[in-house]
């Protein structure tokens, strides 16, 4: 083995759900993006709830994506297959990435429609904030393949700076930590933890997701008031239980209340998944595929309805391992010394992926959400109203799940499961 050690990490920060069949991958070469997106954030959602029993989950599952495809860009053989196989990564999905994150970085919030508001009216709420990043930590002196980092700029716009990890792996920790801290508003903090980088780290790749927006039917403060939440297998913890009545996408089964809160802007939105009972969700998450999903959040299938909304305040901060997740779901050649294969990074066959770290944060309240996502990839070396009829009401005083979508992308920026606020 090499005396190199460490080598790719990328940070990212940004989310996918019922079916009655089966989950079923498609082939590469037919999944649109957006399906191939989805599917990904549920093959991974699936495989995290499973790990991870009755703990809340909140991560980006575009973050992660975005990530493993900045690495894909060096794999080559068995490697990229598997890679493209668990990221349905089928066509030229490297510029179609590119051009996804171009148009969130061009997107801005759309004024409601609506009268002007009179004297003393709340002033409108400011346009959401939705920025992605992405950057290349190198070694200084540590060859990479021009076109390699070409790509990474081309396609994620991939900023490169040059790290000295073999002197000062623990500047170069910080350093690559108060980028991710920058790049998310302070929401996602300490990433890599002390000691993950060491001296034979040569790589790393950054990304981060951070989404800011106001609800454009905001929640008024003085109706939020302490209520139970049951948890699943009995018991409860008291939470503040924010309440409004007004009109939202809504659509409902047997098994479970399907509800779209709209942000300003209108483009973005979190959809609430919530089962019939408090012990529903694991039935509800058994159920579920990636096509069933697509067509539960789609805003067409969620046709507006009065809806009495109590939603809890709440606020998560996970951080998860995905490493061995990835490899459980279908590639683990890329975390295999002497069988990985990202020649098309140095042209030599002696890197690995080490460890996938992932940060996430989200907070909901009132007035809208806050929501940010960090990923690290480490590689090695081998060495409106309507008529007031009567609400329905959709009372999420129990476990349930929740995405962020863009809904013009068809893209789920942040996935999760609220099992139970904190006390």
């Amino acid at each position: 083995m090499s005396g190199l050690s460490r080598m790719i990490r990328t940070l990212t920060a940004g989310l996918a759900m019922v079916g009655l069949l089966p989950a079923c991958k498609e082939s590469p070469a037919t999944a649109s993006l957006a399906e191939a997106n989805l599917a990904f954030a549920w093959d991974l959602y699936s495989r995290i709830a499973d790990d991870n029993g009755d703990d809340n989950l909140f991560f980006s599952p575009y973050s992660v994506a975005s990530a493993l495809g900045m690495t894909l860009l060096g794999a080559r053989g068995e490697t990229a297959r598997q890679m493209q196989q668990v990221l349905f990564a089928g066509g030229d999905r490297h510029a179609e990435l590119g051009a996804l994150q171009r148009q969130f970085a061009g997107a801005e919030a759309v004024p409601a429609r609506g009268p002007a508001p009179g004297p003393g009216a709340p002033e409108a709420a400011d346009p959401f904030q939705l920025t992605v990043a992405n950057a290349l930590w190198l070694q200084a002196g540590y060859p990479l393949r021009a076109d390699f980092t070409a790509a990474t700029q081309q396609h994620y716009g991939a900023q490169p700076f040059t790290a000295d990890f073999a002197a000062d792996p623990q500047a170069a920790t910080g350093r690559i930590n108060d980028w991710v801290a920058d790049q998310t508003n302070q929401r996602i903090k300490d990433l890599l933890a002390p000691g993950s980088l060491t001296p034979a780290t040569r790589l790393v790749l950054t990304n981060a997701i951070y989404f800011k927006a106001a609800w454009l039917t905001p929640f008024a403060k003085e109706t939020t008031a302490p209520a139970p939440f049951h948890r699943r297998g009995g018991g409860s913890v008291e939470v503040p239980l924010m309440r409004q009545t007004d009109r939202f996408g809504y659509q409902e089964s047997r098994d479970a209340q399907v509800l779209r809160l709209p942000y300003t802007g209108r483009d973005l939105a979190m959809v609430v998944i919530l089962p019939r009972t408090a012990d529903g969700l694991p039935a509800l998450e058994a159920s579920l595929d990636a096509a069933g999903l697509r067509e539960l959040i789609a805003a067409r299938n969620l046709p507006p309805r009065r809806v009495e909304v109590h939603l809890p305040r709440f606020r998560l901060e996970p951080s998860l391992a995905l490493g061995p997740v990835l490899a459980a779901l279908g590639m683990p050649a890329a975390f295999t010394p002497n069988r990985a294969d990202f020649s098309g990074m140095n042209n030599n066959r002696d890197l690995f992926i080490d460890a996938v770290a992932h940060k996430a944060f989200v907070a909901v309240d009132e007035a809208g959400t806050e929501a940010a996502a960090a990923t690290a990839v480490t590689m090695m070396v081998t060495s409106v109203l309507g008529p007031q009829d009567e609400p329905i009401v959709f009372r999420a005083d129990h476990p349930f799940l929740f995405c962020i979508v863009h809904e013009s992308s068809g893209t789920i920026l942040f996935l999760g499961r609220l099992m139970a606020p904190a006390a």
